[in-house]
């Protein structure tokens, strides 16, 4: 179901003056609603509202998404209202997008009519006299958001378009917003004017003051927050590169290596309080003497000043942990430039939309200023020149108060920024030192490992020598054993019973060749199973560890 938003309009009641209330709230959803709500089909011919406001949102409720509305429902209420080419530029900032496009897009736009050549549409019976102020703005903002993982803010914009017709007091309001934070300001300030709006309306100065207000309630809503939103950048810098001021680099630098890179990945939700780390002693053996007694701040979205009725829970916040080694220091990686450089972006673009903001309040300041600087207007704006020049006055101090506020943020948060890049660049030296002294400490433990390799290579020189030493005495060894073992092993058989000397007379015994061979046969055949047994046995081990080993070689680094 789409709808346009919704139309909150204030009538006259020129015979209803008793009534509760001078608002009519009605949404509406479809085509054929608003041309009934319009007066367009089926035509009526009546005067217009004398104020309406007409509120388009978004569906996801942020400027990221489609407009909960259709084109020709659009197009339908940009004609009946007049508006004008240029407010058209300004929908581009909504629509379905991953990340928010054109945020640097901010303008001022007017074309009003106030001379006789200029006049436009003239219908009485509408309430159209062709006279009349057009303008259209977008203004910036940043808000408290649940949507985003990675920040707790989140910049928005809105744009207005307003024409107020000087002959007939007719104010016509669109304002398109993601969410209805906007209407709801609105609603509540006429709400709370409410027994005064006949009288507003009837008189041109009264309602040319009204839509001052508007205007200064637009401007002031631009303005909010940002205190709120450095406050909360300052916080995220000083969490993430307070360790860097306080850091002691005299430490040795230990580098991690095997289990303690995985035991380093182990993330924990506090940080411990670096206020007095730079004078803490240490021991050259390794062993700190800090006190074992802690004291830890935590650092949570929770903590950050939020506006009223808005609430962020600390899971919908997840914060980056802050890691600390074995000093009880923080430890600082690559990507910690990556987030801190991530502020810094954060940093710009706060100083880029406040100054976008500055220079369109100003735009409006001196429109409105401009407007009756001119002798050739139109007689009602003479009019109001001699009544309103107090209001006049008072709308220009207000908004130039507003400037003067957003001048302020600016120097804050250019402070900010350059404070930024200060820590950054700290860090990043600090990261480099660290290198340095992290290669040394690898130089040295490779020197060593050297050292051990060589005493190593010379020990094994000298088994080498000995072996073949061995080996030598081996060979020797066995080959005298070669030249006696078949004297040996005739002599074995001729000693048996097998061959038998008597008086110079051989005599042959197959039975004791027999009893030889059944006996010998079976227990040689037996050891040489058991060896084989024992050699097969060998060689499945040592596949597999020989398995083991190139698995766990072909393993990726972690």
């Amino acid at each position: 179901m789409l709808k346009v938003g919704s139309a909150y309009e204030v009538r006259r009641f020129e015979s209803c003056i008793d009534q509760d209330t001078a608002f009519e709230l009605a949404t509406v959803e479809t085509l054929e609603q608003l041309n009934v709500h319009l007066g367009v089909i089926p035509v009526k011919v009546e005067p217009n509202p004398a104020c309406r406001f007409l509120f388009v949102h978004s569906l996801g409720q942020n400027s990221r998404e489609c407009l909960d509305t259709t084109r020709e429902m659009l197009l339908l209420a940009f004609y009946f209202l007049q508006v004008n080419p240029e407010f058209l530029d300004f929908l581009v900032l909504f629509g379905h997008q991953e990340q928010a496009t054109d945020l640097y897009f901010s303008a001022f736009r007017q074309s009003s009519r106030l001379l006789r050549r200029e006049q436009g549409l003239e219908i009485p019976e509408w309430s159209w006299s062709g006279f009349e102020l057009q303008l259209c703005y977008g203004l910036k903002s940043v808000e408290s958001s649940t949507s985003q993982k990675l920040s707790s803010w989140s910049i928005r914009h809105y744009v207005v378009h307003h024409t107020f017709d000087i002959v007939f007091i007719r104010a016509n309001w669109i304002l398109i917003k993601g969410n209805k934070d906007i209407e709801h300001r609105i609603r509540t300030a006429t709400h709370a004017s409410e027994s005064n709006l006949q009288d507003t309306f009837d008189h041109l100065n009264s309602a040319f003051v009204a839509a001052l207000d508007v205007h200064l309630l637009l401007c002031d809503w631009s303005a909010a927050n940002w205190r709120l939103y450095i406050k909360f950048l300052e916080n995220e810098l000083d969490r993430l590169t307070q360790g860097v001021i306080t850091k002691n680099a005299d430490i040795p630098v230990k580098p991690k290596v095997g289990n303690d890179i995985i035991a380093a990945l182990t993330r924990r939700d506090t940080q411990v309080s670096l206020n007095s780390q730079r004078n803490r002693p240490y021991n050259t053996n390794g062993f700190s003497s800090f006190p074992s007694k802690k004291t830890f701040t935590t650092l949570t979205g929770k903590k950050q000043p939020l506006p009223p009725g808005m609430k962020v829970t600390a899971s919908d916040r997840p914060e980056k942990d802050v890691r600390q080694n074995s000093w009880g220091q923080q430890e600082f990686s690559f990507s910690d430039i990556q987030d801190v450089h991530h502020l810094e972006e954060k940093a710009n673009e706060t100083i880029a939309v406040l100054k976008l903001n500055l220079n369109v309040m100003t735009q409006l300041k001196e429109y409105y200023l401009d407007v009756f600087s001119n002798s050739s207007v139109h007689a009602s704006l003479k009019s109001l020149k001699e009544h309103c020049t107090h209001d006049l006055d008072h709308f220009r101090s207000r908004i130039e108060q507003t400037q003067s506020d957003i001048k302020l943020h600016i120097l804050r948060v250019q402070a900010l920024s350059r404070k930024i890049v200060d820590r950054k660049a700290l860090l990043s030296a600090l990261l480099e030192f660290e290198n340095t002294q992290v290669n040394k400490l690898l130089a040295l433990h490779t020197k060593r490992a050297n050292e051990n390799m060589l005493d190593m290579t010379r020990d094994m020189n000298q088994l080498a020598r000995k072996t073949k030493t061995e080996t030598v005495s081996m060979k020797i060894i066995t080959l005298v054993a070669l030249i006696f073992l078949p004297g040996t092993f005739v002599s074995t058989i001729m000693s048996t019973d097998i061959v038998h000397w008597n008086n110079n007379k051989r005599e042959y015994q197959s039975g004791a060749l027999n009893a030889y061979v059944y006996t010998t046969l079976p227990i040689t055949s037996i050891v040489v199973l058991i060896w084989g047994v024992w050699q097969w046995i060998e060689l499945k081990t040592d596949r597999k560890h020989q398995k083991q080993y190139d698995v766990r070689l072909n393993e990726p680094d972690t």
